[in-house]
């Protein structure tokens, strides 16, 4: 990769204690790799293409309301640049998972928008469904 931005991205896995790396080839797809020791192994599966506009990724590891161990991957589709989300052309991808004092996880997906604004999405995840928000502009 020729690119600056963010092209690997990590988490750790305590249940199974292990590590897990993802990274966006030269050819812009996803791999994945994991590791219990100083050696990884790669792990095949579906191939996963990101957007060549914009070859960033996010991930993050948590246990969800079910008490089930999750990992997430968050990329910019291969076809789906700046639509919903008006995402900048140089912009850098960060994720973060919190719970709220009412109990309810919190998926949070940073983001700059093409205005040159910080955004980030919000999932308010309970045990049901998944509800996505935006906040836009959030350092005024």
């Amino acid at each position: 990769m020729t690119s600056t931005l963010q092209d690997v991205a990590a988490v750790m896995s305590p249940k199974a204690d292990l590590d897990i790396v993802f990274r966006i080839k030269a050819n812009f797809e996803i791999s994945s790799w994991h590791s219990k020791s100083s050696d990884e192994t790669d792990v095949s599966g579906n191939v996963i293409s990101v957007n060549p506009k914009l070859p960033i990724l996010a991930a993050i590891a948590y246990t969800n309301r079910n008490n089930e161990y999750e990992v997430r991957v968050y990329y910019v589709a291969k076809k789906n640049f700046q639509l919903a989300y008006q995402i900048a052309d140089n912009s850098g991808l960060t994720a973060n998972v919190v719970k709220t004092c009412g109990g309810t996880l919190q998926l949070k997906l940073y983001y700059q928008c093409a205005a040159n604004k910080l955004h980030f999405s919000y999932n308010a995840s309970d045990n049901k469904k998944e509800n996505w928000s935006i906040r836009s502009d959030v350092t005024n």
